[in-house]
């Protein structure tokens, strides 16, 4: 450790950023130096929160990181009062809601026709202008979707059509800002289940390149089919 005193502080608190928040804790009080390194640094300030609560980071963000450390500091204190920082109402056109996901600061819902998946990306400051709704028509009847919003701007829809007691299910991986085809994807895919829809029951989860569909017949018995979204489908 005693090569860390003959650095750069800025150098020292670019090593820190690599060490687990316990870690920096430990280094914190070792001695005076470290303590002022680390606390005045608000790159290792942010690092810890983060880490404490359990959230990872948005490199992509055009915040600063004194003001994502500001924001999140300000998101775990009305967590532990359990009040909200500002309310904003928004307009909902459906009366009832079918099928509902919050994933990445976007919130999806569909209407009782399954029609078209509804989303909108929520303020995360009063200052932010009112959201607006876009939407994503579906052609056949919508089951439900997964998505990857944070990972790979990504929607994965889950729709079925019958005819007698096949149904086939289909999964068109879509960009969630476009509503287009996604580009990592190749053609749709589908499933062809030799059974009624009505004692079908089926589901979409996505986590990193895989996507899981789930499917339960009237067994019941339930099938796990996991699918990477980057490779081709025949």
């Amino acid at each position: 450790m005693g090569i860390l005193y003959h650095l750069p502080n800025e150098l020292v608190a670019h090593i820190f950023l690599f060490c687990t928040f316990k870690d920096i804790l430990s280094f914190q009080a070792t001695c005076r130096l470290f303590y002022e390194i680390i606390t005045t640094s608000s790159s290792i300030q942010y690092r810890i929160a983060l880490e404490i609560s359990g959230l990872e980071d948005n490199p992509q963000h055009e915040l600063s990181i004194p003001d994502r450390l500001q924001l999140l500091q300000r998101r775990e204190a009305a967590w532990t009062l359990f009040q909200p920082n500002f309310i904003q109402t928004v307009p909902v056109k459906n009366t009832a809601v079918v099928i509902y996901e919050l994933s990445g600061g976007t919130y999806l819902l569909s209407g009782i026709s399954r029609d078209s998946i509804n989303h909108l990306r929520l303020p995360s400051t009063p200052s932010d202008p009112t959201p607006c709704w876009d939407h994503i028509p579906v052609t056949d009847e919508l089951l439900d979707f997964g998505l990857a919003v944070t990972e790979h701007d990504l929607i994965g829809v889950l729709t079925t059509s019958s005819k007698g007691v096949d149904s086939t299910l289909q999964i068109r991986f879509l960009q969630l800002s476009t509503g287009l085809p996604h580009p990592l994807s190749r053609s749709p895919m589908r499933f062809t289940q030799h059974i009624l829809m009505d004692n079908l029951g089926v589901g979409i989860e996505i986590v990193g390149n895989i996507a899981a569909l789930v499917i339960r017949d009237s067994e019941p018995s339930c099938t796990l089919n996991p699918v990477d979204i980057k490779a081709p489908y025949f």
